[in-house]
């Protein structure tokens, strides 16, 4: 494999979301614009409108091949070629979660894919995974909705209690301290 597709598979091995991807298919754009525009102007977009890996890997990219044109749509064209993997959570998920969850989905699927992250705060802990048209739901949401039925008398039990031991403060101005 030639360094210009080394560099390929390394930009797009660290694009995990659907959100990263359209991040850098921007970005491409945004280098494809000034790549026939004067050197000054291609290094000022480098420097300020990419991120800092991105530029890096671009700009060594494009001094390693002949028609750099080409080898950004090779990107673009490399990204597009993956499967996406629908993850729903239910909190906004950290790059660490992110990266958790794409390496698990890696070491099991064994294929290109971005993740589409979702967050869905009624799953109350867990994640559902959609791809190519199969659901799975590894929520508490799931388990909640199973016992609803049964669950439902006592929850309302405890609530009563709790608010008949603990009545609501009085809400009026006086009664602030």
């Amino acid at each position: 494999m030639n360094q210009p597709d080394k560099l390929i598979d390394l930009i797009v091995g660290r694009t995990k979301t659907t959100v990263d991807k359209d991040k850098l298919s921007a970005e491409i754009a945004v280098v494809k614009a000034a790549i026939f525009k004067k050197p000054e102007v291609l290094e000022s977009v480098l420097r300020h409108d990419l991120r800092a890996w991105v530029a890096d890997v671009v700009r060594e990219g494009l001094s390693a091949t002949k028609n750099p044109d080409k080898w950004l749509d090779d990107i673009v064209r490399a990204l597009e070629n993956h499967h996406i993997i629908e993850l729903t959570v239910a909190f906004e998920p950290t790059e660490v979660i992110i990266e958790h969850f794409a390496g698990w989905i890696d070491r099991e699927l064994k294929d290109k894919f971005l993740l589409e992250v979702k967050t869905d705060r009624r799953l109350i802990a867990g994640t559902t995974i959609s791809y190519q048209g199969k659901y799975h739901d590894y929520s508490l949401r799931k388990i909640f909705q199973k016992f609803q039925p049964s669950l439902q008398p006592m929850i309302l039990k405890i609530v009563s209690q709790a608010i008949s031991t603990n009545p609501a403060p009085p809400s009026t101005p006086a009664s602030l301290p």
